[in-house]
């Protein structure tokens, strides 16, 4: 029995293998009618792997190329029908990258890779390679200076002598060379906008480091790394007052010169500090010994500054205000004699039982002061008074006070007069009830005679 069955597939077996050998090739066609080999595009996303190759050469690098690559990728139509773009990946190995001679580009072989199927796939991209800007990597650190910007409520101030770094207060900052080396600071910036009255004397917050250069000009870090990524920074809010600057001069100019002025290009100041400080400031009193005159010809001008005259504590809101430029006018004074009628003297202080009456009709009047304002000065400004309070019957002097600006000076003027007893014929003589005479003296009682000449019963000047 087994020999008939070995018989039987043994013969012809030549026949059999063959048509063995056509149904498999059969097979092949007809399951690549069904399931062609086909090509597609796809957009694969660049992956750099093993960057720090590069960095520990102390080298910076930086992709030139564009982040994306098409790929064309070959495969079975059912295989390739379930990829899309987010599956393929072309990574670059910096640890293969190969640096140019001069050391300013590298480039990296790119290896195409997909998430599914992988070994059934067959990639073909135009771009190859990856290129890469190399440069030297360069470190330095740098002290962290606190800045303040923004405007505290009214009535408060602060700047950046009140600001002040508490930790890191240096930073570690690494890049390319080219960048690293433009880096003149590095700042920790606070904004105090709106603050000031909430009862807090200092305020802490957390600040970006920044960047600049020599010029002052911020310096892109997208580039940098930083050893901190956060610097903390605190400011002190201080109370504002506005108080006015005093200068006085010292000396004596030559010849007759006086000093008729002193003219200010600033005449108040801010001043900031604790409320306690700023309580005990009412003016900033310049002392008189900067501005000495003494033996000056002509009017002086010079630029003072007033920080050095602040009290302990207490600084400047603007440091602007520090420079005041301060002229002290010399000029000579000159000399205008003014004739005064006695009678336009007011008296105060006259018993009602007694009335005045001048020696002299006038008196005379030398005012001092510059020359442009005694053009000004007339007669009738000169408003003389004299005080004969407690004063009896009898002949006195007295000195006569004028009610004038300060511009002028006006040398003692004495005035003689008489007092004596009211008679029963003096009744128009009375006081006003201020004291004053109301008649203003120098009476002159007039007599008409019958051939009608005019005499005189009494020369009395009251």
């Amino acid at each position: 029995m087994g020999k008939k069955i070995l018989n039987t597939l043994t013969n012809n077996i030549w026949y059999k293998l063959l048509a063995l050998v056509l149904a498999f090739i059969l097979w092949l066609v007809v399951y690549n009618i069904d399931d062609p080999n086909v090509t597609k595009t796809f957009t694969a996303s660049v992956k750099v792997e093993n960057g720090d190759a590069l960095t520990n050469q102390n080298l910076y690098y930086e992709i030139k190329d564009t982040t994306t690559v098409k790929v064309a990728v070959t495969g079975k139509r059912s295989v390739i029908s379930s990829i899309d773009d987010s599956d393929i990946t072309a990574t670059a190995d910096l640890s293969r990258a190969e640096i140019s001679d001069d050391g300013t580009e590298a480039t990296v072989a790119l290896e195409f890779y997909s998430s599914r199927s992988n070994s059934q796939l067959t990639f073909n991209s135009t771009i190859s390679i990856l290129r890469l800007a190399v440069e030297p990597l360069s470190k330095e650190t740098f002290k962290v200076e606190a800045e303040v910007t923004g405007t505290p409520e009214e009535g408060y101030a602060t700047d950046n002598d009140h600001a002040s770094v508490i930790a890191p207060t240096v930073m570690t900052i690494s890049g390319p060379a080219s960048v690293v080396s433009q880096i003149s600071t590095c700042k920790a910036i606070i904004d105090v906008s709106g603050l000031g009255g909430q009862g807090v004397d200092t305020v802490t917050d957390y600040a970006i480091p920044k960047v600049y250069d020599e010029e002052g000009e911020q310096i892109d870090s997208s580039k940098l790394t930083f050893s901190s990524s956060k610097v903390s920074v605190q400011v002190e809010i201080l109370n504002t007052k506005t108080v006015p600057v005093n200068f006085t001069t010292s000396g004596t100019p030559a010849d007759d010169l006086s000093v008729i002025g002193i003219t200010q290009s600033i005449k108040e100041v801010e001043i900031e500090g604790s409320a306690a400080a700023l309580n005990l400031v009412s003016s900033i009193d310049v002392p008189a010994e900067v501005l000495n005159v003494n033996g000056a010809s002509t009017s002086l001008t010079t630029t003072v500054d007033i920080t050095e005259y602040l009290p302990e504590g207490v600084s400047l809101v603007d440091n602007s205000q520090a420079q005041i430029t301060v002229t002290v006018e010399l000029e000579e004074y000159d000399q205008k004699e003014f004739e005064i009628n006695t009678s336009s003297l007011s008296v105060i202080g006259l018993d009602d039982s007694l009335k005045l009456s001048y020696d002299s009709d006038t008196i005379t009047v030398v005012v001092s002061g510059k020359s442009s304002d005694l053009a000004d000065l007339t007669t009738a400004m000169l408003s003389g008074t004299i005080d004969v309070s407690n004063m009896s019957a009898g002949t006195h002097s007295a000195t006569v006070s004028f009610d004038l600006d300060n511009e002028y000076t006006i040398a003692k003027v004495t005035v003689t007069f008489t007092l004596s007893e009211q008679s029963s014929d003096d009744g128009g003589n009375t006081d006003d009830g201020n004291g004053s005479n109301t008649d203003n003296t120098n009476q002159t009682d007039d007599n008409t005679t019958d051939d009608g000449d005019s005499t005189t019963d009494g020369d009395q000047t009251e």
